[in-house]
């Protein structure tokens, strides 16, 4: 005989519109990257204002201002939203950034992708669709000036 269980809402969020109980992570979830440490998701519906300083994978679904990011990879999605000063290794952009960008490594503007302001990169990939607007220059020697500045 088969026996599903239901989740059980806690006492306290018996009463309250719209409570949950907790959703049961599966193992799969958990190696998922963005249950990875130095990974930070902000995700849809969500405003944040915040200088990230170490931080491996950023995932922006939702809004985020910051005055100062530091991250390896930044990947705004279709919805998403920076506004503020970042430097980066890997950007995708397939939402909206507007604000001083250094990408190190590689910028990709996905169609969605819409990117204003000071950019600086060291390759840079538009696909069809996308945007860049303001004042866009190459970096010289990005990886070594990268490498040179940690020494």
């Amino acid at each position: 005989m088969s026996h599903q269980s239901t989740p059980h809402l806690p006492a306290r969020l018996a009463g309250i519109p719209g409570a949950r109980a907790p959703s049961v992570v599966s193992a799969a979830q958990e190696r998922s990257p963005e249950a990875l440490a130095g990974t930070l998701v902000v995700g849809a519906g969500i405003q944040l204002k915040a200088e990230v300083s170490a931080c491996e994978v950023l995932h922006v679904d939702g809004k985020i201002e910051s005055s100062g990011l530091k991250a390896k990879t930044l990947k705004i999605r279709k919805d998403g939203a920076f506004v503020g000063n970042a430097e980066i290794e890997t950007a995708i952009v397939a939402g909206k950034f507007e604000g001083n960008l250094n990408v190190l490594e590689h910028l990709t503007i996905k169609p969605t992708g819409r990117v204003s302001g000071k950019i600086r990169y060291a390759k840079l990939t538009i696909e069809e669709g996308g945007q860049i607007a303001g004042d866009a220059d190459i970096l010289k020697n990005a990886k070594y000036q990268k490498e040179r500045d940690q020494a």
